[in-house]
């Protein structure tokens, strides 16, 4: 079984990965939990197929759409990482 061991909160071992790091100083208080700046929230993620201009074929997409109706949706290819918007 894979572990994460902190050490004593200045130095970390390597092979702990970021989001390790920075979740155990959030719980430890060493971090203050910011607001979000970003506005664009997101409804729904879903794998789409769809043809991708830069592979020239039908490719899987990762398809991001926000709650907001006038905001537009993220398409980008799994292939390649084309990233469409419309």
């Amino acid at each position: 079984m894979r572990f994460h061991v902190i050490n004593d909160g200045k130095t970390f071992y390597e092979g702990t990965s970021l989001a390790v790091a920075q979740f155990v100083e959030l719980v430890r208080g060493e971090r203050d939990v910011q607001q979000p700046h970003n506005l664009f929230r997101v409804r729904e993620v879903a794998a789409e197929e769809h043809y991708c201009f830069q592979c020239f074929g039908v490719r899987w997409f990762d398809a991001i759409y926000a709650r907001h109706p006038l905001w537009k949706t993220i398409k980008r290819c799994r292939c390649c990482g084309k990233e469409v918007f419309g």
